[in-house]
């Protein structure tokens, strides 16, 4: 008769990852409450820590995946001075859900926090202790933005290894990126692949390699490009013989800190391009940009960038009509935190008659060195005779510091 002996082997490292930095807006990118391949049973440990010296309220938000989408909850916790709250199996002990589930978290707060999850296992049978993959609270500074690109290591299919692709969409209405893979070499790989995101939409592509018709293969590297909106990626590589995971972030981390982390957060002009427009009643354009002067948390001025609105009337009038100004008193803002403008401006025409009236309202978000929003306004005529210059439009806008 012959014997073996189980030897069961665990890699320690939990990830590689950068270190993060205390901020108002966290997100997580994956968490799991369910069962895996070969009798694993997957669950999210979260911890939470207010860095402040004051009470805290969070909100934390479970971002499931399409598959899961009815699952998607939030809650409010409360943290005292330098807490920290630890939320075992989070998904089950704090939201209730008992069933299988995947998808991401979001967290934010009215002051600085910090964020560590764990996703485990406990070892295969015969084999003692847990193994699984640590993921931090990613400020959402560190997102990738329209334009920008990071590049993400250890994409690897192998017997030993297989890779997973993530991402979580970080602007809160939709983006859309797409994937190149290279091989070691940096020549391209197969055809590039376009994923369109939904709002706070967290999405895994499992065996990324297959999905660009490479069924084997190692040290290939995928470059995660944002065309709109910004996301937060990351790999997932997999010991195919134990299951064992590590976390391979696939974020930035930009120069002043996360948002509220310091450097020249809340202070300066910042520069918001349009980058997506709908122009309501009018058929058009929009041929400007958005400059905002803030000032210690106070938004002090707001202009078009000399440029004005562009757009054409039902009658193809064309008319250029500029929408900014100094505001009388500085409107008070807080990192990371939606804040909402209104005002109203009057137009005149060559002789100084008042013909038409512009309703503007803003809502946007300041995070640190970056502004997100949308604009809507309102244009009436004050003359009949300027009736068809009458309508709505809106359009969305986002920038950094210049």
């Amino acid at each position: 008769m012959k014997f073996f002996r189980l030897f069961c082997f665990f890699l320690l490292l939990s990830g590689i990852v950068l270190a993060t930095n205390p901020a108002k807006d966290l997100f997580i990118p994956a968490g799991a409450r369910a069962t895996g391949a070969f009798g694993t049973f997957w669950k999210t440990d979260l911890r939470v820590f207010n860095t402040s010296d004051s009470q805290c309220n969070v909100t934390i938000s479970y971002l499931p995946r399409q598959v899961f989408a009815s699952h998607a909850t939030s809650t409010d916790v409360t943290l005292n001075a330098k807490e920290v709250k630890v939320y075992e199996n989070v998904l089950e002990t704090l939201f209730g859900i008992t069933e299988n589930t995947a998808g991401g978290f979001r967290l934010t707060s009215n002051c600085n926090i910090l964020a560590e999850s764990r996703t485990w296992t406990p070892a295969q049978e015969g084999c003692v202790g847990t193994y699984g993959q640590r993921i931090p609270g990613i400020p959402k500074d560190h997102e990738i933005r329209a334009g920008e690109m990071s590049n993400i290591l250890y994409i690897d299919n192998t017997a030993d290894f297989r890779t997973n692709l993530g991402m979580i969409e970080t602007s809160g209405n939709g983006s859309t990126v797409v994937l190149h893979l290279y091989d070691g070499s940096g020549n391209p790989v197969g055809e590039d692949q376009t994923v369109n995101l939904g709002a706070y939409e967290d999405k895994q592509i499992d065996g990324i390699l297959n999905s660009f018709g490479v069924s084997s293969g190692s040290n290939y590297r995928v470059a995660f490009e944002v065309v709109s909106g910004s996301a937060i990626p990351y790999s997932s590589q997999v010991d195919n013989q134990s299951g064992d995971p590590i976390y391979i972030d696939g974020s930035v981390a930009r120069q002043g800190g996360g948002n509220g982390g310091g450097g020249s957060c809340g202070n300066g002009k910042y520069f918001g391009y349009y980058v997506q427009t709908n122009n309501g009643d009018w058929e058009g354009f929009i041929n400007a940009a958005l400059n905002v002067t803030v000032d210690n948390w106070n938004i002090i001025g707001w202009d078009e960038d000399d440029k004005g609105i562009v757009y054409i009337t039902p009658s193809n009038y064309v008319i250029l009509l500029g929408y900014g100004g100094t505001f009388d008193t500085p409107i008070p803002i807080q990192d990371g935190v939606p804040f909402e403008i209104s005002y109203s401006l009057t137009y005149t025409d060559s002789s100084g008659k008042q013909i038409l009236t512009g309703d503007f309202v803003i809502d946007g978000t300041l995070t640190c060195n970056y502004l997100t929003g949308t604009m809507n306004a309102t244009i009436k005529a004050l003359d009949p005779k300027y009736k068809d210059y009458q309508g709505k439009f809106y359009w969305n806008f986002e920038g950094g510091l210049q």
